[in-house]
Order: C-alpha cells, then sequence, then structure tokens
C-alpha cells in the first residue's frame, strides 16, 4: 500500500509540474500586464514550488482525514517540538476543524510573536500559552483573547522547587567537564549552523567564538561553556573553539541544561527556550546573538535583558554583569517583574490535563453517547 501511494503521488507531481511548465508563460504574462515594473519571478517561484509538493499535502489531508473519522477524538493536542512545525501541523488543526473536532496547540519554547512569520498563525481552535504577557501579545497580531488560554509550561514545573539540588548538579558536571567552580562561568548558548535564514552560517559561527574570546579577554578569569543544541553539534563547536576560543573553555550537548545554567555565573542565547530557563535558574542574560531583523520578539525581551547586535555590544554587557553586582541585582529584578506576566509556578502539567478534559467534554456531551 505504501508503495502504491508512492507511485501514485509520484505520478500526480509530475502530471502538475508538466502542465505547470506549460501554463507558466502564460501566468507570467498575464501578471506582466498588470504590473509590468514589478519583478514577478518569485512568485513563478513559488507556484512551482507548489506544483512540486501539493501532491504530497493532499495525500496527508486523506491520510489526516482517515485517521480522524476512524479514531474519533474528542480533541486534537498540537506541540511544535523541536523539529519545528511542519505543513502537516497546520492541515491537521484544518481537518479537525472540517469534522467538528475542537482543537489546541500547546505553546513551545519562546514561540513566535512575529506577524510576518507564518509560524506566529495559530491555526487550532486554542492556544494554551506560558501566561498573559505572550497571550497580550497574540491578540496584537489579532488573535482573539477567548482562544488564548494561560496554563504555563510542564516542561518547567520542576525547575523552581530544584535550584539548590540542581546547583549541586550542575557544579559536578562543570568539574567533569574541566571546569574550576572556584572562578566565574558564562554557559553561552551556540547558534544553530545550518544554511537557513534564520541560523547561522559558517561565517557568522566564527564571529560567535570570536566575540566570546573578546569577552574573555575583558572579563579576568572568566571561562566559557559552549551549550549545543545536542551532542551530534559538539565535535563542529569544538573544532571552532580549539581555532577561535582555545584556553578556559568547555563544549557540552545534551547535558541537563537548567543544573547547568543554576551552577554557571551568567548565559547569553538569541531567541530560544533558554530564555526562559537562564531567567527560572535566576541567572543574568544577555540576549546574543540577535538577528537584526528579528525587531518583534526583540520587543518582547526588552524590558528583560540587554540585547546585543553587535560583538561590541555583547562584551560591553557582559562585562558590567561581572563587575558590577548592582547592575547584577538590576538585571535580576527585571526577570522577577517580567516573571508576574507567566505561569511558571509548578502547577501547569495539572492545569493542561484540566484543560483538555474540559474540552473533551465540551465536544463529547452533544453527542448524546
Amino acid at each position: 500500500m505504501t508503495k502504491y501511494v508512492a507511485r501514485t503521488g509520484i505520478r500526480q507531481r509530475e502530471f502538475l509540474v508538466k502542465h505547470w511548465e506549460t501554463a507558466k508563460r502564460e501566468v507570467a504574462t498575464y501578471l506582466a500586464s498588470m504590473r509590468r515594473e514589478l519583478d514577478w519571478s518569485p512568485v513563478l517561484e513559488a507556484c512551482g514550488y507548489l506544483m512540486t509538493y501539493a501532491p504530497r499535502v493532499i495525500a496527508d489531508i486523506d491520510a489526516l482525514q482517515r485517521i480522524l473519522k476512524e479514531e474519533k477524538p474528542d480533541i486534537v493536542l498540537q506541540l511544535a517540538s523541536v523539529g519545528g512545525r511542519h505543513h502537516y501541523f497546520f492541515v491537521l488543526a484544518r481537518v479537525a476543524a472540517q469534522l467538528n473536532i475542537p482543537s489546541i496547540e500547546l505553546q513551545h519554547a519562546s514561540a513566535y510573536m512575529d506577524p510576518r512569520v507564518v509560524y506566529s498563525r495559530l491555526e487550532t481552535d486554542y492556544l494554551a500559552t506560558y501566561g498573559t504577557t505572550p497571550s497580550v501579545w497574540h491578540e496584537r497580531m489579532g488573535h482573539k483573547s477567548n482562544q488564548l488560554i494561560t496554563v504555563g509550561s510542564a516542561r518547567f514545573d520542576q525547575y523552581p522547587k530544584d535550584r539548590t539540588g540542581a546547583r549541586e548538579r550542575g557544579r559536578m558536571l562543570l568539574t567533569q567537564l574541566g571546569l574550576d567552580t572556584s572562578r566565574p562561568v558564562l554557559l553561552a548558548t551556540v547558534p544553530y549552523l545550518s544554511a537557513n535564514f534564520f541560523h547561522s552560517d559558517p561565517y557568522q559561527m566564527a564571529d560567535f567564538f570570536k566575540t566570546f574570546r573578546a569577552v574573555q579577554n575583558a572579563i579576568p578569569g572568566l571561562q566559557m561553556l559552549f551549550k549545543c543544541r545536542n551532542s551530534r553539534l559538539v565535535s563542529s563547536a569544538h573544532a571552532y573553539m580549539r581555532e577561535l576560543c582555545p584556553t578556559d573553555c568547555a563544549v557540552t550537548g545534551n547535558e541537563d541544561i537548567f543544573a547547568l545554567l543554576c551552577a554557571s555565573d551568567a548565559a547569553t542565547c538569541g531567541r530560544s527556550t533558554i530564555i526562559y530557563q537562564t531567567m527560572l535558574a535566576q541567572k543574568p542574560l544577555v540576549l546574543y546573538p540577535w538577528k537584526v531583523y528579528d525587531t518583534y520578539n526583540a520587543q518582547v525581551y526588552a524590558s528583560v535583558a540587554p540585547l546585543a547586535q553587535s560583538p561590541e555590544e555583547a562584551v560591553h554587557a557582559l562585562s558590567r554583569i561581572f563587575s558590577d553586582a548592582s547592575y547584577r541585582d538590576e538585571l535580576l529584578a527585571r526577570q522577577k517583574r517580567f516573571f508576574a506576566g507567566y505561569a511558571f509556578d509548578g502547577g501547569a502539567s495539572e492545569r493542561i490535563v484540566g484543560l483538555i478534559k474540559h474540552l473533551a467534554k465540551k465536544h463529547y456531551e452533544p453527542t448524546g453517547s
């Protein structure tokens, strides 16, 4: 059956692509007649992309309809994991709506607060947010307030009551990594390396490590802990570190991030879950590196941490954190005020379960079953 579906999809794709090649000239002529001074090639390229991948999306729509009709769920729950949102993430919510099945998305990580980005769109009936602050930003993007429900984050539930134990575990990890726990440690989140506009290329990665070498030169005795997204990326980070940041440094992958944050003295990251984890660890934070075009998300976090868009700004902010105790206290006070708009109290798991039960019951009752 799988091979048959694959062969059918290939034939459909070849059919659409073939006919698009014929129709493209006619479409291009029509678009040029509307506004000849404009470059319509990106539109034509997007249409070609749609023709290439439409058969797969159509097949997924059919598959999701069959699954939901056979399984008859009372609710559809979606969570964008570390793999991000693929096309079926959006398709599933729409198929559920066609079948009158309520759907809910759980906020993952720092979320997208940018109306220019498709990932900021809310396709499900409801969004379970981390708090009232992200809900307000979603309302500014046009989402209805009755779609936004504050629950917090189940993945952070254990953090508030585990700081002391996490700090001891973190100190053991730092020792195992060859760092001296009696000297200051800065945890720096390594950007994801890929050929993607939202990530970093090899030149930007080299600049990243050069920046933290400059930070070390500016702060006496500072040790660097570079945190990669996972262990598979550690070897490439090691290669950069050996050349550009060779002393008083370590690289880590899958180790307990909260424990390492609790044992460190400060942290840096871009738009990442580590923003929240650092604040839950009650450590000063500098947002670096930060994409210049990421202006909307910058507004979300501008009140809580210095945002560095250049190496010089990063060196200045971090030097001040490690030399000025009153500035550290100010940043921690900002975090406390910022968290007043979030439900990070250890009770998210119960709230999420209660919400799912409520929505499922609401859907189940009208059936009369």
